[in-house]
């Protein structure tokens, strides 16, 4: 490292080397609602309070493009300490319907998620939704092994237990082809706890058909 700079220019420097120290990489994870016209074109920021009391910056929240989209990205700013709240804000005209926010901090293995909110943010509107520890899901799918029974359709899992139900969503491993005849396809997610497993309800989206 060179000191040529000056004084004020080692001290800026110093101040980014503990600012790079505190610092802690957030993975997060927001789903844009189904129904439509949720997706938004404009800048949506969101930021994390930890139990500490200590904020993240605001960062912008990309992707949120489409209805029913799932989307995730990871963001590098200082350690909140358990992630306690989210608060997010629409900057511009176009609002956003959200249907869930999660989070986990780099070197941990719990994921922090809101309820299944599905709040519309108007134009230029703010929000805070609290957070809390996330309950890990493990869905086994056995596809008959009659001929044809496999889908290339889109199905809808939604889990209802006796503390209430899971986000509806799209189940799909990227390394294969899921739900082909005689298949057996294992799937993990995180949502809230919701009690004693009660159902599951499934929904086909399309008209291939799917035997379990």
């Amino acid at each position: 490292m060179s000191y040529s700079y000056g004084t004020g220019s080692v001290i800026l420097v110093t101040l980014l080397l503990i600012s790079n120290v505190e610092g802690i990489e957030y993975d997060l994870f927001y789903v844009t609602s189904q129904e439509k016209h949720s997706e938004s074109f404009s800048g949506v920021h969101a930021k994390l309070i930890g139990d500490s009391g200590r904020e993240t910056d605001p960062h912008n929240l990309a992707g949120r493009g489409k209805e029913g989209r799932e989307d995730s990205m990871t963001m590098w700013d200082r350690d909140v300490g358990v992630p306690s709240f989210v608060w997010i804000q629409v900057r511009g005209t176009d609002g956003w319907r959200m249907t869930q926010f999660q989070v986990k901090k780099d070197g941990e293995e719990t994921w922090y998620t809101t309820e299944v909110v599905n709040y519309d943010l108007d134009d230029w509107a703010e929000r805070t939704f609290p957070l809390q520890p996330a309950k890990r899901y493990q869905l086994t799918a056995f596809t008959s092994r009659d001929g044809n029974s496999g889908t290339d359709d889109d199905l809808l899992f939604t889990l209802k237990g006796s503390n209430g139900i899971t986000r509806t969503r799209s189940l799909d491993n990227d390394i294969q082809d899921d739900f082909e005849t005689g298949a057996t396809d294992k799937f993990i997610f995180y949502d809230t706890d919701i009690g004693d497993l009660e159902c599951i309800e499934v929904e086909i989206k399309g008209d291939d058909g799917w035997k379990v």
